[in-house]
């Protein structure tokens, strides 16, 4: 709690700098490295929250029926507000409640028609929009000792997770099987889930850097890509 606490302050100190009167974040890393809020996006368009931070006072997250619970639950310290008509309905009032002039935004994670309801909205409300691509990005690149030491354990996790895996890549696996129980393992070992999709890939699939693990078998002397993490 005090770590999203501290980076909240931190944020909100570089919008006073910067003269903003609020900043929205919907890039999900983001939203969760400030509230903690773990739901997952299904892709850009379907958005499992946004958050709105003002330069002063109190943090929300917007989200809908589906994550209303979980974003209750887990991300402590914000008023969490229902949005039942999308995100452009849920600011309409809340920028005029918080007598917002100039929001910030993440330029480099809202759909174009996404940003053109924004805009319209605005407009009618004479706000100015700035937009930014690394603001919360700058904030995540300086490590707390906690967040160096999860590093060091995720990276201890995944040199387990290889060791125990790495006596099954044998001739007759299949790349899905070495995919599947790389996962399973990372799972039984103590992870909440892969941080990306498990790449396994035999012979010549081993040129493709992004190969999607199929059931191409392992013949004796071929090369193995397993990228993991």
């Amino acid at each position: 709690m005090d770590n999203y606490l501290e980076r909240l302050k931190r944020l909100q100190t570089s919008l006073k700098r910067k003269k903003l009167s609020a900043f929205l974040v919907t890039h999900p890393a983001n939203r969760r490295y400030l509230s903690g809020y773990t739901a997952l996006d299904h892709g850009i368009q379907e958005t499992a929250g946004v958050l709105l931070i003002p330069a002063r006072g109190e943090p929300f997250l917007l989200t809908d029926s589906r994550y209303i619970l979980q974003a209750r639950e887990e991300a402590r310290g914000f008023s969490v507000r229902l949005f039942a008509r999308g995100l452009v309905p849920g600011l309409q009032k809340l920028l005029p409640e918080l007598g917002v002039k100039n929001l910030g935004f993440e330029s480099h994670y809202l759909l174009h028609s996404s940003a053109g309801r924004l805009a319209k909205l605005a407009a009618s409300l004479d706000v100015k929009l700035v937009p930014f691509t690394e603001m919360i990005e700058r904030l995540r690149v300086v490590k707390t000792e906690e967040e160096i030491a999860r590093i060091r354990d995720a990276v201890l996790l995944n040199e387990k997770v290889f060791q125990k895996v790495y006596p099954a890549i044998r001739p007759g696996k299949s790349e899905a099987q070495i995919a599947l129980a790389i996962e399973n393992i990372m799972r039984e070992t103590g992870a909440d889930r892969p941080s990306f999709e498990t790449i396994v890939a035999f012979g010549t699939n081993a040129a493709k850097p992004h190969a999607v693990p199929g059931d191409r078998i392992l013949n004796k002397g071929e090369t193995v890509l397993v990228d993991m993490g």
